[in-house]
């Protein structure tokens, strides 16, 4: 359900305490009860620290982003929706391969639509360099979206490189290792 149901799940933490609280303070069956007021104390310090920290990021993050706090797109639909509406491949390309790379699990009927969109355009890019297209951007791409043609240039250029060892298959990159590329 995206962001609707986690920005639900944060409210709900908060206000649970407070139900919590309530239940506690008119429970006549505990042995032992803390003062109600003192642990209100507990229950409440830490939620307006929490309001305030939800105010602080929305007022720090682009107004264009909130929607995604509330929107019940989950990050598959967002993926699959940002690669087909956009023309310039630096987009399409990061909806796909961004930030944690290439999930399988989004793959499904997907898979095939990215497949014949980078062997399309991979000689292109190849030709022109763009911005976008780096080494970083090469090694965070699957063997499989990759042309046979160039992903033999790859092999050859790393075995030379490197001494004998294939270019290491992205897809089974994890993200510590991500991190420490970057």
């Amino acid at each position: 359900m995206g962001g609707a149901i986690f920005s639900l799940s944060c409210i709900l933490g908060q206000v649970l305490s407070f139900v919590a609280l309530s239940f506690y303070s008119t429970s006549t069956t505990v042995e032992n009860k803390l003062n109600p007021n003192e642990i209100s104390i507990a229950v409440i310090v830490p939620a307006c620290c929490w309001g305030l920290s939800v105010i602080a990021f929305f007022s720090l993050i682009d107004r264009d982003k909130w929607g995604t706090f509330f929107w019940t797109t989950t990050g598959r639909q967002a993926m699959i929706r940002r690669f087909r509406s956009h023309d310039d491949p630096a987009i399409k390309t990061d909806a796909i391969f961004g930030f944690f790379g290439y999930y399988s699990s989004f793959k499904d009927s997907f898979k095939n639509e990215v497949i014949a969109y980078m062997h399309e355009n991979w000689a292109e890019w190849e030709r022109t360099q763009p911005e976008w297209f780096t080494p970083k951007f090469i090694s965070s791409v699957g063997d499989e979206f990759i042309p046979n043609r160039a992903l033999r240039e790859l092999n050859e250029a790393a075995i030379a490189a490197e001494g004998g060892a294939k270019r290491r298959r992205s897809s089974v990159l994890g993200v510590k290792e991500y991190f420490e590329k970057a």
